[in-house]
């Protein structure tokens, strides 16, 4: 039988056992309760603000930020975690300026849901109840939707009509004009006079999304059409972006001006200044990351940095800015104000067809970009704006920066210019050809530049040029063949070091210097000279009898991995150092590669 002391035992026991279970439950629920949930909101162009929002059934309108954006809308607060997903396809004529910020690790999402294309912000008013209007030989058409005079017109968000100052009887296929006593917008398209089937807007809003806030992230959406800045991220720091396309702004498509950004396939095009701009440090633009950004038919430069410290861009493409009367560059860097550019990676872009350089780096006075590093990629088809214009171009004071394993060709002036007191730079293991001149190191460069291990072949001019010249260069190691009329020129002070190199089938192998003690003037037997493949063949008379220029300069290129733009150290194969480029590995290239032969079809 229990005993009566079994039995309060007993009920000690479990009782406390409740009690430490219930106090279990209460501590889960404060915890519960103390974790913000995230929230998906929906928005849609046939939406309601009124609605809930948090479901597709029942989106929103606006968007929080947006303008028009009322009722429930209007007084939902968004936390960190949440998101705010825009319609695929829709498009909202409204301005967004973002009130709520994100927390680290826990940002707001901006994206699309849906299926269609992306969802667009834009900055344009939509013109509608169009009108025939004769005249004369001619059709014009106009609309009232507007009240005031837009600044652009678009077509379908894929074209801008040029505006008519002088009359509507004298508009021409392609143009607009704005009857300001009437307030009519007339238009006359190209090739189709009615607009009809065509979305026509009216560019009218300054700044179409205009970020204020910190950890915000921006998915899958385009922004277009704005008279000032499509997209600005206005001192917001944190900001992430994937696939954000910015296009037809009457100014800058892309606007940075924050710290420790990323943005991912970051597109502007057709923006008649900028197509992306990092701002200045005054602003606090800095530590931005661009991967495989594109930058295409914008009228001043594809991407601009000006005086932003630590950037780097990996991959991408900028190619066809700026006009004959506005240098377009494919990227430009400034340096203004005080303030220097600095700590600058470039990883394997390609830059062409800009009338412009491919890229510039610029300083003011004695101020200079410091360790800009362009490593890879093309440059190439770089044409004269106002100006003659190079693959690479370091100017005005830039220094301690380096060029390595570019392919510069098809300049209109030079594959590679380091000129105007820039100094203490490394420009190794290049390959230029079909410029002007392959590399130029002129008016009054400053001292201890160092050229090694470069080609350049086939230019028009001179395979390398040293002009008016006042700080010493050291050029070693390089390759000048088949160049249009001088292997290696100087008109400078003479006080370079030039030595080691192969300079061959020049019209004149030397202009302004004799022939090096150590240089050689052989055919240095390219794998495919012809096909622009400067790897070396065997038996070739530039393997092992280049100068061993130490490290940092000891990895050249690997003739194996060119896809990956791998490198070797040219101390660990052979006897020696290679001229030119690449590495030369025994075995490794033995068999030349076959003649390909395109036959194209009449």
């Amino acid at each position: 039988m229990t005993s009566i002391n079994a039995l309060r035992w007993k009920a000690g026991y479990y009782g406390q056992r409740f009690i430490n279970h219930l106090l279990r439950l209460l501590a889960l629920s404060c915890l519960t309760v103390g974790i913000a949930q995230a929230t998906t909101y929906y928005v849609a162009s046939s939406g309601g603000d009124s609605n809930s929002g948090i479901d597709t059934a029942h989106p929103w309108a606006h968007a929080p930020g947006m303008t028009g954006c009322a009722s429930v809308c209007a007084s939902t607060t968004l936390s960190p975690g949440d998101s705010v997903l825009l319609n695929s396809g829709d498009v909202f004529r409204v301005a967004l300026v973002t009130t709520f910020a994100g927390a680290e690790g826990n940002p707001i999402n901006w994206g699309a849901y849906g299926t269609g294309t992306n969802p667009a912000i834009s900055g344009a008013a939509l013109l509608t109840n169009w009108t025939s209007e004769s005249e004369g030989t001619f059709t014009a058409y106009y609309s009232t939707s507007v009240s005031t005079l837009p600044r652009n017109v678009l077509v379908d968000a894929s074209s801008r009509l040029v505006v008519n100052s002088d009359s509507k009887t004298t508009l021409t296929p392609g143009q607009w004009f704005w009857d300001s006593v009437n307030k009519r917008v007339y238009t006359r398209l190209v090739g189709d006079n009615s607009p009809s089937g065509h979305i026509i807007e009216g560019t009218e809003i300054g700044i179409a999304i205009d970020n204020k806030q910190s950890y915000l992230t921006f998915t899958n959406i385009s922004v277009y059409g704005s008279t000032s800045v499509n997209y600005y991220d206005d001192g917001a720091n944190n900001t992430v972006s994937t696939n954000l396309s910015s296009s037809w702004s009457d100014s800058v498509g892309v606007l940075i001006r924050g710290a420790n950004s990323v943005h991912t396939n970051l597109s502007a095009s057709n923006n008649i200044a900028y197509g992306i701009e990092l701002g200045n440090i005054i602003t606090g633009a800095q530590n931005i990351t661009l991967n495989n950004p594109t930058a295409q038919h914008n009228g001043q430069s594809g991407i601009l940095a000006a005086q932003t410290p630590i950037l780097t861009i990996n991959g991408g493409e900028s190619s066809f800015n700026g006009s004959a009367t506005v240098e377009g560059n494919g990227i430009g860097i400034s340096s203004t104000g005080g303030y220097n550019a600095s700590n600058i990676t470039i990883n394997n872009f390609n830059s062409h067809d800009n009338q412009g350089n491919g890229i510039t780096v610029v300083g003011n006075g004695t101020n200079g970009a410091t360790g800009v590093l362009v490593n890879g990629g093309q440059w190439y088809g770089n044409a004269n704006g106002p100006a003659p214009c190079s693959g690479i171009r370091f100017d005005t004071n830039t220094n301690n920066s380096t060029v390595e394993y570019v392919v510069s060709y098809n300049n209109q002036s030079a594959g590679i210019v380091v000129e105007d007191n820039s100094h203490d730079n490394t420009i190794i293991y290049n390959r230029t050809y079909g410029n002007l001149r392959g590399i130029t190191h002129s008016n009054g460069t400053g001292a201890n530049v160092v050229y090694y291990g470069n080609v350049a072949y086939g230019n028009s001019l001179s395979g390398f040029e040293v002009s008016l010249e006042n700080g010493q260069a050291t050029i070693k190691n390089n390759i000048l063949m088949n160049n249009g009329i001088n292997g290696y020129k100087t008109d400078g002070s003479g006080t370079d070091v030039v030595d080691f190199n192969d300079v061959f089938g020049n019209p004149t192998n030397y202009s302004g210097i004799a022939k090096p003690p150590h240089d050689i003037n052989v055919d240095p037997l390219f794998l495919n000279a012809a096909g622009k493949d400067f790897r070396l063949k065997p038996r070739s008379p530039a393997t092992d009898t280049g100068t061993n220029l130490g490290k940092p300069y000891n990895l050249a290129l690997d003739p194996t991995a060119l896809a990956s733009l791998g490198t070797l150290d040219q101390s660990s194969t052979g006897s020696g150092w290679e001229m030119g480029a690449f590495v030369y590995l025994p075995g490794a290239l033995t068999v030349e590669p076959p003649t390909i032969v395109t036959t194209v079809v009449q």
